[in-house]
């Protein structure tokens, strides 16, 4: 008896001591919750495999007679295989369901947010494997002198195995170019392996010239890859991202991917360089069915010198009244609610192993190597959260337009200081407040 190799799964204790699986068939986009007798009993399918051993344990908890039942049911949804004789009978022990694609779903994953936020969970865990790119992206805010350092297999490992115990189900890897990692590979297979959900942050390079990597990859199942593309114009996303040709290579990435049946998300950052192209290409991404996101938020590093690929506030007007909508308005309001989820649900780790609130962040909780997961979850992240609250921005919400900020500590890191007034978000702030001005009046 086997779990799919499509399947994510985490299984959490409540403060309470109540226990509940969340879980997710990739190929389905199907999220499934299981509490209590049925969640340590799925737990048990996963580890133990025999069916023997299945229903030794089953007995243990009373549920014997009903195994059967609930086996089927878990083979009908596709989480499991097996040889043994299953008799299917619209049991419905499965009756937490919801697809991603659903209109609900927003409601589902602020139920998952909330009870990981109550039970002192964290959601994601970002590896950064590498600063080391097979592009020069003209906005890149990576330091070139971290180049030299990337996350190995072992230290991966010990981080992951942690991660386990401490039920940290997400893993996202990203860089840099996360493929450049001499062992990305490994570090896939682990992941899946324990079958964590995983999304790879990749520019797809790597993918189109190793065949063979690329295979191996979609066979591992991944949640999700996201690529960028910034422009469906090639001149205009290779000279963003400095090599001639990486246009070619990511459009034919993205497509056989969608062929595979893989989940992709397209990505448009706006800058100078690319006003207005996350039209065609959101247009692009509908049409294959892969999700889309886009941006115009800028992180500046001086030593990068990225200042020009700022976009102009009068573009970012521009971009703001045709991308929101009426009942999705951006609302700032000053209570006593964490700023985002970076350092509450999810934290990063740089290829130094310094972690981070986030893959942007240059505030340190402290080396991998001296602080355990363990130790940031219990000791540093609870001080962390009560800093990390809107109310503390002390010297914000003077103006109308101030309740429209998607404030942004990082963003703040690199202008003013972390958790700090940032011109970049209060131009960011005037241009959303004039955009939403101008909806209103329509």
């Amino acid at each position: 008896m086997n779990t799919n190799k499509n399947i994510n799964s985490i299984e959490y204790k409540s403060k309470n001591s109540h226990t509940i699986s969340f879980i997710e068939n990739i190929n389905t986009r199907t999220h499934y919750v299981l509490k209590d007798r049925l969640s340590d009993l799925w737990n048990a399918v996963i580890n133990l495999k025999d069916y023997n051993k299945i229903y030794k344990f089953a007995k243990e908890i009373s549920f014997e007679k009903e195994l059967d039942s609930f086996l089927a049911e878990l083979q009908v949804k596709g989480l499991i295989e097996t040889e043994h004789k299953l008799n299917y009978n619209n049991t419905n022990y499965l009756k937490y369901f919801i697809n991603k694609n659903a209109d609900n779903f927003s409601l589902f994953e602020k139920y998952r947010k909330n009870f990981l936020i109550e039970n002192n969970y964290f959601y994601f865990l970002y590896f950064e494997l590498t600063y080391n790119c097979n592009l020069n992206c003209k906005h890149c805010c990576n330091s070139k002198d971290m180049n030299k350092y990337e996350i190995t297999f072992e230290d991966a490992k010990k981080i992951l195995d942690e991660a386990q115990e401490l039920r940290i189900g997400g893993i996202v890897l990203t860089g840099g170019e996360c493929t450049q990692n001499k062992d990305f590979l490994k570090i896939v297979r682990y992941i899946r392996d324990k079958h964590m959900e995983l999304d790879i942050l990749t520019n797809g390079q790597n993918f189109y010239d190793n065949k063979e990597l690329f295979n191996e990859v979609v066979a591992l199942c991944p949640t999700n890859i996201q690529l960028s593309l910034y422009s469906m114009d090639p001149e205009i996303h290779d000279f963003i991202t400095g090599v001639k040709g990486s246009h070619h290579k990511t459009l034919c990435v993205i497509n056989e991917l969608v062929k595979q049946n893989m989940h992709v998300t397209i990505s448009c950052f706006q800058m100078s360089y690319n006003p207005e192209s996350y039209i065609a290409v959101e247009k692009f991404a509908k049409s294959i069915n892969a999700d889309f996101v886009t941006e115009c938020g800028f992180i500046y590093n001086k030593k990068n010198k990225n200042l020009e690929a700022k976009l102009k506030n009068d573009l970012v007007q521009q971009y703001y009244q045709k991308s929101i909508k009426k009942d999705d308005i951006r609302n700032f309001k000053k209570d006593n609610k964490f700023i985002c989820d970076a350092g509450i649900l999810e934290v990063s780790i740089n290829p130094k192993l310094d972690i981070t609130p986030c893959v942007y962040c240059n505030y340190t909780f402290g080396n991998y190597k001296t602080l355990s997961l363990k130790e940031l979850l219990n000791k540093i992240i609870p001080k962390y959260k009560e800093k990390f609250i809107r109310k503390n921005l002390d010297e914000c919400f003077k103006y109308d337009y101030c309740r429209f900020c998607k404030y942004c500590p990082i963003i703040s890191s690199f202008d003013s200081g972390f958790m700090k007034k940032s011109s970049l978000l209060c131009e960011d702030a005037k241009a959303y407040y004039n955009a939403y001005l101008k909806i209103i009046k329509k």
